[in-house]
C-alpha cells in the first residue's frame, strides 16, 4: 500500500555536462573523465504532476529519446492514493528537451488493475527504457518493470512504429532469479543500448532478494531484446551503480554512467561496460534548489556527439521523506525510489 500523505515529483533536466578534452587513458582515469557540470536548466522542473487523474500524484523515472520529429520522453505516472497508487507510463512530445507537451492519449502503457489475475504487471508498469533506431524494424523498442500484486518486479517488452502506439508483450522478456540468488525477488529499473563492438543489446537493471528494495547492479545480454542470458552482478549492494544511465562515447572509447548515490547522483566510466570505476568526490547533481530538495534521482542521458555533451533528465522531489512530492526535469541524481 501507498503513504496516504501527498507527494510531488518532477522531472528536471540538467543541461549539460561538457568532457574534458584530455586523452583517455588506458585505463579509465574517472577522476580525468569526469564531466565539469553546468548549473541546473532555469526552465525546471520540466514536467509536472497532472492535470490528468493518471499522473496526478508524481511524475518520474523517464526515459528520453530524440527522433524525427524532435524528443520523446517516456515517463512514469502515479494517481492520488489511497489504494493502490497504481503506476502507468506516458509519453511527452518536445521540439527542443525543455518545453514539453503530454501526449493526449496518455498513457500509452497500463496495468489491468485486476490484482487477482496473473499478468506480471497488473499493479505497475513503470521505470521504461526506450531504444529509438529509425532505420529498423521496429523503430521503438520498450523494456520497462511490471510489479505484479503480491509478487515483485519483473522485465516487460513492448514495441512502436511511431513511439505512441505500442504492442506489449504479454510474458516478461527477464524474470525471477534462481533461488538465492540476487534478483530472486525483483528485477527494476532497466536501462538498454546496443553494445558498440557486438550489436548485441545490453541491459543494466537493479536485482534484489525478497523483501528487499534496492540490490546489486545486474548485467543481461540480447541478440533481439527479448531472448535475454544474465550475466550476474556487476556491483556487490546497492552502494554502487544503482538505477544507471549509460552512454557509449565512441570518442573517448568509454561507457558512461551516472547513477544514484544517496540523494544525489554519481558518475563513473568503463571499458567494457562490466569493470566500472566511481568518481570518489562530491557528486555530480545534488539537491539545491525548491523542486529538487528532498532528492535527485534515476537520471536518464542523452549524448550530443558533435559538442559532446550530456543531457541529464532526473526526478527532482521536493522531500526525501515518504509523503513527499516529486516531478521531472534536467540534472539530478538521487537514491531514494518508487
Amino acid at each position: 500500500m501507498v503513504p496516504t500523505t501527498i507527494r510531488t515529483t518532477a522531472v528536471v533536466v540538467v543541461l549539460a555536462f561538457s568532457l574534458s578534452e584530455d586523452a583517455a587513458p588506458e585505463l579509465p582515469n574517472v577522476q580525468t573523465e569526469r564531466p565539469a557540470s553546468n548549473p541546473k536548466h532555469s526552465a525546471n522542473p520540466v514536467l509536472k504532476p497532472g492535470p490528468a487523474d493518471w499522473d496526478a500524484f508524481n511524475v518520474l523515472h523517464c526515459a528520453v529519446v530524440r527522433d524525427e520529429q524532435g524528443y520523446k520522453m517516456y515517463y512514469t505516472g502515479e494517481p492520488v492514493p489511497p489504494g493502490y497508487a497504481f503506476r502507468s507510463i506516458g509519453v511527452a512530445l518536445s521540439r527542443d528537451g525543455i518545453r514539453w507537451e503530454k501526449y493526449a492519449d496518455n498513457p500509452v502503457i497500463s496495468p489491468s488493475r485486476n490484482i487477482k489475475s496473473d499478468e506480471f504487471d497488473n499493479v505497475h508498469c513503470h521505470l521504461p527504457t526506450v531504444l529509438h533506431r529509425p532505420n529498423r524494424k521496429p523503430r521503438y523498442q520498450m523494456w520497462y518493470s511490471g510489479y505484479q500484486n503480491n509478487g515483485g518486479n519483473r522485465i516487460g517488452y513492448a514495441h512502436s512504429d511511431d513511439g505512441l502506439k505500442w504492442v506489449r508483450s504479454p510474458k516478461p522478456v527477464l524474470g525471477y532469479g534462481k533461488s538465492g540468488d540476487f534478483d530472486d525477488g525483483s528485477l527494476r529499473c532497466p536501462d538498454v543500448l546496443i553494445h558498440p563492438q557486438t550489436g548485441e543489446y545490453w541491459m543494466w537493471y537493479n536485482g534484489t532478494r525478497p523483501g528487499e528494495h534496492y540490490g546489486p547492479t545486474g548485467l543481461a545480454v540480447s541478440k533481439d531484446g527479448i531472448g535475454w542470458e544474465k550475466r550476474g552482478k556487476l556491483s556487490e549492494d546497492e552502494s554502487r551503480l544503482l538505477d544507471g544511465a549509460v552512454v557509449y562515447d565512441p570518442a573517448a572509447k568509454l561507457f558512461r554512467m551516472w547513477h544514484d548515490r544517496g540523494s544525489a547522483i554519481n558518475y563513473a566510466v568503463s571499458r567494457d561496460g562490466l569493470r566500472w570505476q566511481d568518481h570518489d568526490g562530491p557528486p555530480l547533481i545534488q539537491p539545491d534548489q525548491p523542486y529538487d530538495r528532498g532528492y535527485c534521482q534515476a537520471p536518464t542521458v542523452l549524448y550530443d556527439p558533435p559538442s559532446r555533451s550530456y543531457f541529464v533528465y532526473y526526478n527532482g522531489s521536493t522531500s526525501g521523506e515518504p509523503g513527499s512530492g516529486r516531478g521531472c526535469g534536467p540534472r539530478s541524481p538521487g537514491r531514494r525510489r518508487a
